[in-house]
């Protein structure tokens, strides 16, 4: 009962709104979409260069065997890690790193600086 109670309060104050003023909306609604979906194309290529440019560091640090820092997003601070990378795996996008105690998968979308 409430819901349609709702409904016609709101198709009756939409009757009352000169078209103008509902055109306007609508563009604004429009251009808000849009500028949201290029903020996420433009988010999703950022992300997909970072990645790939992470890829190729640690792919050539994987065939050298040279020992690498990696620091890590944490949540209460970030971590630093030092070690070999055992494995690689481009495709999801994660690393096993072997420290000097123990080993340590590290998914590339924690990592923040390789050196």
């Amino acid at each position: 009962m409430t819901k349609n109670l709702s409904e016609y309060v709101l198709y009756e104050a939409s009757r009352s709104i000169p078209l103008e003023k509902k055109e306007w909306v609508v563009r604004q609604i429009m251009q808000y979409r849009r500028q949201v979906d290029t903020e996420k194309r433009e988010n999703h290529k950022k992300q997909e260069k970072r990645v790939h440019e992470l890829s190729e560091i640690l792919s050539e640090s994987f065939e050298s065997s040279t020992v690498i820092t990696v620091v890590t997003y944490g949540i209460y601070k970030n971590r630093e890690y030092s070690g070999v990378i055992i494995k690689l795996d481009l495709r999801e996008e994660k690393i096993l790193l072997k420290c000097q105690e123990s080993m340590q998968w590290l998914h590339f979308s924690s990592i923040l600086h390789v050196y």
